[in-house]
């Protein structure tokens, strides 16, 4: 967490990406905050529990620290998938299968889109488990049911919410 410069914005994604975070937060709220180095008004300001004052002290952070986040030197979050495992499977029920990226939150989905076929219903999968950090997620779908998908190849994107733009993986899926 080094790399958090106390910024409330940080623990807040983590908050919503990160169980163990989550977990670590709501048994000790003071040792959390003080690992992302949160001054008294941010502490102030998510003790409150009051989501437009949290949002306030998110937005002037935001305000101050603009030029920090548009610099080549400082690294902001981009939402991207990286990597996904595996590759390339059967028609069977797949017992795990990970994605990984930056900006994936808890409550995604894994949309398989067959490739070449644009505006196709793809087929949801809900993330059973999300870990890592907001710059490290790990979205983990467990029991995988791929035995009525037909054979293929499937673009792999992530859908943070409802209704939301597909963050897509660079490489696809082979469902033999």
């Amino acid at each position: 967490m080094a790399e958090r410069k106390n910024l409330l914005l940080f623990l807040i994604a983590d908050l919503l990406s990160d169980d163990r975070v989550f977990d670590a937060f709501l048994k000790q709220p003071e040792k959390v905050m003080a690992k992302y180095a949160l001054g008294s008004a941010q502490r102030c300001a998510l003790l409150s529990i009051d989501p437009e004052r949290i949002a306030k002290t998110i937005a002037d952070e935001v305000h101050d620290n603009i030029g920090r986040a548009l610099s080549a030197n400082y690294p902001v979050p981009e939402p991207r998938v990286t990597q996904f495992s595996p590759d390339k499977v059967g028609r069977v029920l797949l017992p795990k299968f990970e994605v990984s990226g930056e900006a994936l939150m808890k409550g995604a989905v894994i949309v398989l889109l067959p490739a070449g076929q644009p505006g196709a219903e793809g087929i949801t999968f809900p993330a059973a488990k999300v870990t890592g950090t907001f710059q490290n997620t790990v979205l983990t779908v467990t029991n995988m049911d791929l035995r009525n998908t037909p054979s293929g190849k499937y673009r792999v994107a992530v859908k943070n919410c409802q209704n939301a733009t597909g963050i897509h993986a660079k490489k696809q899926l082979v469902i033999a």
